[in-house]
């Protein structure tokens, strides 16, 4: 009896110590070798010197395809503007060599980089503009609310001596940037030394900001232009601008997306500024339609899940390292890059998996019938929700991976698939074709002033080819609202909540009687338009400095959009008084 027991014993413990120890190899073991193939890796090359797939080199050739020098939109911008502090000179020189151009020295700095300017305008504000603050701070803080303001309204030499000089000084490099026109395609060559943890990431800024900077560039010497009269060069260099928001690639990332969206969104508040100047005649309105028509800001559509699926494949492994902070979602997605042969083949199993759902979803979003490509869209959800609560204890780490690639748009019936950041984007997706659509409502009006010597007492007076999409709002489903007033016309859309306050009760004190472009849809309000005498707002600038002395918390807040949806935005603004 007592050998039987000893034996039993001697049997559970080697069984323990075969679990425990089979555990343990698993944890800390070797991984197993996984062999770069169609059946573990959805890429399969290039190969790096490590064995691995090389992503970079991936996506460096992928985003060269299809770009010559007559469609690239990088060109004119790597010949007129020194990219500094993205790009610096070596990175520069290759990437001019790699697009086959000379490598001529870029005149253009920017303006809140060139030291001259700077210094001119500080002092400028502090003799001339009677803003005597007595801090450098402060100074530099009005310098670059000036230079918003001078890209948002007309203005003359007399408004800001010192840009006036500056871009005269300038112009013809700035007319550089106007051979974006006829261009579709972006892909800057990005340099080897960019190859570090983060290059994913500052690819994607780098392209973003630079064509930010030329946007802004043109965009402000075309309110120069309109405050002088001159309508034909300031339609040259907005027309310029607005081609910059059509640059794409098939690659484009989240970034670059984002980044159209909000100079979809600018550039049409500039162009309406040029649609309400007086001289404006019915073939510039004409030209600027033409423009405009059929352009939609860029959602998530199935056809960038390409792009989608190599970011999931870079960024999914254990060494979870969360947010960095509130804009940080790209660097989140680059800060750990890890090749495939690296991943547990769990992971490459879930993997093909999701690229399973990938192809699911992109053939529900062709499905005809409403209904059913709702189901099959809702399907494809509740799968992904199961597979990441069986595979991970806390699925909230894979739905930040994921959560950009999930977020797909089937424009027929606005159902939109959102998951954990699709907010934010979608939330200037909306503002961008808002306002789009309220640009073309303001052509349609001029127009009918310049027939008929006044404006209509109501919507139903348009003619009947006004554009389908200004008769609902995306967002909301609900109606455009016009109403003539004694200033001319006010022209919005509701808000989320379909509520209409006559579009006044969301605008800031400081916008009645001017001409206002708000947009508020984020809490309560709608998007809102009001046409008055175009007048420049540089004179309002200084009452926004004293407001912002005052420590005005209604109208610091009230007035967010103009830092955070601002390429000039610098976070420093918004602490200049600690």
């Amino acid at each position: 009896m007592l050998k039987k027991r000893k034996t039993w014993y001697l049997i559970c413990a080697l069984l323990v110590c075969t679990l425990v120890g089979g555990s343990l190899w698993a944890l800390f073991g070797p991984s197993r070798p996984i062999v770069i193939s169609k059946k573990t890796t959805y890429l399969t090359g290039p190969i790096g010197p490590d064995g691995n797939v090389d992503y970079w080199e991936y996506v460096q050739t992928e985003r060269a395809k299809g770009a010559t020098p007559e469609n690239n939109g990088a060109i004119p911008v790597l010949m007129a503007m020194d990219l500094e502090p993205w790009v610096n000179a070596e990175q520069r020189s290759f990437a001019m060599e790699q697009l086959g151009l000379s490598d001529l020295p870029a005149t253009v700095s920017l303006p809140l980089r060139d030291e001259q300017l700077k210094a001119e305008a500080e002092r400028w504000f502090a003799e001339e503009a009677l803003v005597q603050f007595g801090d450098v701070v402060h100074n530099e803080w009005c310098t670059q609310n000036a230079l918003r303001a001078v890209s948002r309204s007309p203005w003359t030499a007399g408004d800001f001596p010192p840009l006036a000089a500056w871009l005269t000084r300038h112009g013809p490099a700035i007319d550089r940037l106007r051979e974006v026109e006829g261009r579709t395609y972006w892909y800057l060559p990005q340099h080897a030394s960019q190859a570090n943890s983060d290059r994913f990431l500052y690819a994607e800024i780098c392209s973003g900001d630079l064509i930010c900077e030329a946007r802004n560039l043109l965009r402000m010497r075309a309110m120069f232009h309109l405050g002088n009269g001159d309508l034909n060069s300031a339609w040259r260099d907005l027309r310029a601008e607005f081609q910059f928001c059509l640059l794409a690639n098939p690659l484009s990332s989240d970034s670059e997306e984002f980044y159209r969206r909000i100079g979809l969104s600018e550039s049409s508040l500039a162009l309406h500024q040029l649609v309400i100047h007086p001289r404006c005649d019915e073939a510039l309105l004409q030209e600027i339609e033409s423009t405009i028509r059929g352009v939609r800001p860029p959602y998530y559509e199935p056809g960038t899940v390409l792009f989608q699926r190599l970011k999931l494949l870079q960024g999914v492994g254990h060494d979870y390292q969360g947010f960095i902070d509130s804009e940080g979602e790209q660097e989140f997605y680059y800060r750990k890059a890890y090749s495939i042969s690296r991943l547990p083949i769990n992971g490459n199993q879930l993997l093909r998996r999701i690229n399973y759902w990938f192809d699911q979803v992109a053939a529900a979003a062709s499905i005809s019938d409403v209904t059913q490509r709702r189901a099959a869209i809702i399907q494809f959800r509740n799968e992904l929700d199961n597979a990441m609560a069986n595979y991970h204890d806390s699925d909230s780490e894979w739905r930040l991976y994921l959560s950009p690639v999930l977020r797909t748009r089937v424009p027929a019936d606005n159902y939109t698939l959102e998951y954990t950041f699709g907010g934010d984007a979608d939330f200037y997706c909306d503002e961008a074709e808002g306002r789009l659509q309220l640009l073309q409502g303001s052509i349609a009006l001029q127009r009918y002033y310049l027939r008929n010597g006044r404006y209509p007492a109501t919507w139903a007076e348009l003619p009947d080819e006004l554009p389908p999409m200004l008769t609902k709002d995306r967002f909301a489903l609900s109606d455009c609202r016009y109403r003539r007033t004694d200033e001319g016309y006010l022209l919005y859309l509701l808000g989320w909540n379909e509520r209409d306050d006559l579009g006044t009760d969301w605008r800031s004190e400081y916008y009645r009687g001017q001409t206002a472009f708000r947009h508020e849809r984020l809490h309560y309000g709608g998007t809102d338009w009001v046409l008055s005498a175009p007048s420049p707002r540089f004179e309002l600038l200084l009452e926004k400095i004293e407001v912002h002395e005052e420590d005005d918390f209604d109208f610091y807040m009230g007035d967010m959009d103009l830092y955070e949806m601002d390429p000039w935005y610098d976070e420093s603004d918004l602490h200049a008084e600690e």
